[in-house]
């Protein structure tokens, strides 16, 4: 290369002037570019110009410009060219570009003369005049004086000619003032979703308040310029829109515990979802090639292979079955060798495998298959749900127990024997539901509410008491103990609940009858430990309102009312505390 430059932090687009990108641009939809090749990351070309043929050398890293080079004047002072720029829509447009392949249009080439290179110094300075005239604003006053004293029939006549003389400001004319909407080049939606995200991205990550603005705005977008693509029948394009937006979500790092990666997929499935109902054959081929070519694109956060698996499950398994199955056959190949064993991914992709095998008709296949991955919990129970359709209970039941002797892993143990469970239930044999209920709850120590209430009603009063007292233990400092404490009418146990834990206070109602003292007792710690982290009003009125629960127990309007001076006296500053405590307290007496 004859000069090198360092690509930036951002995508290609973002490292020229926009006024050079604006004119690489032309020269591609003008038919500038004359020769492309592209090896792996290193991209070449010819560009033509104005009075000669430009050599363009790029080295990529994914779709960031990692060096360049061009043998025009304004390149070799150091500066990103339209020429490149022409090259990289160039690529980024034509479909029929692959590896190694090279496309030519013949053209006499000449070495540039004195006259040129004034030419193109001349050029640079222009460019750099007219990005200042366009910050300053001096270009559009000009027009703005001469619009208003041209006649409007002479204005009308000259973009006549502008349009009939210029194929590329006859398309954006057509754009903008049609009527109906036409489709863009996929460039254009490229750079819009790239600006959406680089609006809402500081430092390459989108933080929790950057989050759901950043769904919203990809949101708007996807249905004010994408979704009216499925009435234009511009399948392929919606295609390749959507894909890009799943890798680019892919390498995007942000906060997510909103659910924002998950809402952006959402919004490409729906619109994949509307396409690919109406999708003819050939378009239908497009976007099954489309997406095994997606599977290539390098690993991020994990969305895209998730979206992938979703969208080949839709497709006909008499037209497509044997594809997937070679797809999932080589992605498990690839993942046995790189982890060197089994793996969470070699078992989804076997479960795929397995259900593609299914899908074909091909169940002996599929048994044989299924007898290699006994570890893999989803092929497992896709395997039970198949023969569940087939009414062959006994048969899914024989698997669980073979896949349960295989896997070491407690919680895929735990998993067979629930869908055991459920088996058995669906049957109405309640003989080996108990068994391989108490087998679960002694094994792994494992127990419902609703299945300690279903023993309850299977066993006699005598067993109950034995088991309650068994298993009791293994409920506690669950969602529901103290209501379940309290059907069993254990308020002894209830009563030291309340009192060591002073979060439960879903026990005081229950207790104020039998034991007052003490629920006031408990009332108290617990209003005294959370108030020592209470900060806000909401969280004051809250401890206010328990409190004020006292007044319920006999004597408990006195027990109250100290509590409140007391507080006061160790919080004299807070003055939401002591207003919301006088309100509930001791207004409300």
């Amino acid at each position: 290369m004859s000069k090198k430059y360092k690509g930036a932090l951002f995508m290609w687009e973002d490292q020229f002037r926009e006024v050079i990108l604006d004119r690489g641009y032309d020269y591609y939809l003008l038919g500038r570019v004359k020769t492309v090749k592209r090896s792996g990351d290193h991209l070449e070309g010819r560009v033509e110009g104005a009075e000669n043929f430009y050599q363009v050398d790029l080295l990529m890293d994914e779709d960031e410009i990692e060096e360049a080079a061009c043998d025009c004047p304004y390149a070799l002072k150091g500066n990103f060219c339209k020429h490149m720029a022409a090259i990289l829509f160039f690529d980024d447009e034509e479909k029929s570009i692959c590896d190694d392949e090279e496309y030519e249009v013949n053209g006499e080439e000449k070495s540039m003369s004195d006259d040129e290179e004034y030419e193109a110094d001349d050029e640079e300075e222009a460019i750099l005049k007219e990005e200042d005239d366009l910050k300053d604003g001096r270009a559009d006053r000009d027009i703005e004086t001469i619009l208003a004293e041209t006649a409007p029939e002479k204005l009308r006549q000259f973009v006549k000619e502008l349009l009939r003389d210029d194929p590329l400001i006859q398309r954006r004319f057509l754009k903008e003032m049609a009527t109906s909407k036409l489709a863009h080049p996929l460039s254009y939606y490229k750079i819009a979703i790239r600006n959406i995200r680089y609006e809402h991205e500081l430092n390459g990550f989108i933080d929790y308040r950057e989050g759901m603005p950043f769904v919203h705005d990809m949101g708007d977008f996807m249905q004010r310029e994408v979704a009216i693509l499925i009435d234009q029948r511009e399948y392929r394009l919606l295609i390749d829109i959507l894909l890009y937006v799943i890798q680019m979500l892919e390498t995007v790092h942000m906060d997510g515990s909103l659910g924002e990666y998950q809402d952006i997929v959402l919004q490409v499935e729906e619109l994949w979802g509307e396409m690919f109902e109406q999708l003819p054959s050939p378009d239908r081929e497009y976007a099954f090639l489309a997406l095994l070519k997606l599977d290539k694109k390098r690993e991020g956060v994990g969305v895209r292979e998730d979206f992938i698996d979703q969208r080949l499950s839709e497709f006909d398994t008499k037209e497509y079955g044997q594809a997937i199955y070679d797809f999932y056959q080589k992605r498990l190949e690839q993942s046995l060798a790189k982890e060197g064993g089994y793996s969470y991914r070699v078992g989804r992709y076997a479960s795929y495998i397995f259900q593609e095998l299914t899908r074909m008709g091909k169940e002996e296949k599929a048994l044989d298959f299924a007898e290699n991955y006994l570890e893999s919990r989803d092929l497992i129970f896709l395997l039970v749900d198949y023969l569940l359709e087939q009414k062959r209970a006994d048969e899914a039941i024989e698997w669980l127990d073979k896949a349960a002797k295989e896997t070491a892993d407690r919680v895929n143990k735990i998993s067979f024997m629930d869908r055991k469970l459920a088996i058995y239930s669906a049957k109405g044999d309640s003989e080996k539901y108990y068994e391989i209920l108490l087998k679960k709850a002694r094994q792994f120590k494992q127990v419902s509410f609703d299945e300690m209430h279903w023993l309850k009603q299977y066993v006699t009063t005598k067993q109950w008491e034995a088991l309650r007292i068994e298993l009791l233990p293994l409920l506690r400092g669950r969602t529901g103990y103290a209501s379940f404490l309290a059907e069993e009418g254990m308020y002894d146990e209830l009563l030291t609940l309340s009192i060591t834990e002073v979060k439960a206070t879903k026990a005081w109602p229950i207790l104020v009858t039998k034991y007052p003292i003490q629920v006031l007792l408990a009332i108290k710690k617990y209003v005294l430990t959370e108030m020592v982290e209470a900060n806000e009003r909401r969280r004051y009125r809250e401890l206010a309102k328990d409190l004020a629960s006292m007044k319920e127990v006999p004597e408990g309007q006195v027990h109250a009312e100290q509590m409140v001076e007391e507080l006061c006296e160790i919080y004299p500053r807070r003055k939401a505390m002591i207003e919301e405590l006088r309100r509930w307290v001791l207004e409300k007496g």
